[in-house]
């Protein structure tokens, strides 16, 4: 992007470590184009669920025990977006009044994703328990 005009280096930088990069007025131009363009379906590709889908074979209890582990990660996962959340709603520096609508939609996506998941992982543990 640096090299295409897009982005220039923040000459203007606080912190040392790190580089800083601003938007030009060609990088807008670009970015409204691109955010104009229509948004393709993504597909969505879980190894996870490949793996379960194949798992009518195994025990029982190594079934739950990945189940189990799969609900861990997006609990933590749903732990780290809530405490964003938290800090968005305190007022974040960085972050215009005008971005943390879209920032929080994001957020919130996330958030309701990783409840759904681990809603799915209590209904299919039980289910295999109950099996």
């Amino acid at each position: 992007m640096l090299a295409d005009g897009i982005v220039e280096i923040e000459t203007n930088v606080k912190n040392e470590k790190k580089i800083q990069y601003r938007i030009t007025l060609r990088g807008k131009q670009e970015l409204e184009k691109w955010l104009l363009e229509e948004t393709e379906l993504q597909p969505v590709r879980s190894e996870f669920m490949l793996k379960l889908l194949f798992s009518s074979n195994q025990p029982r209890e190594n079934v739950i025990q990945i189940l189990e582990k799969y609900k861990k990660i997006h609990t933590k996962k749903l732990e780290k977006y809530l405490l964003m959340q938290s800090d968005l709603e305190k007022g974040i520096e960085e972050i215009s009044s005008e971005r943390v609508r879209f920032v929080r939609a994001t957020l919130r996506s996330g958030i309701l994703s990783c409840e759904a998941t681990i809603s799915w992982c209590d209904e299919t543990i039980e289910e295999m328990m109950n099996f």
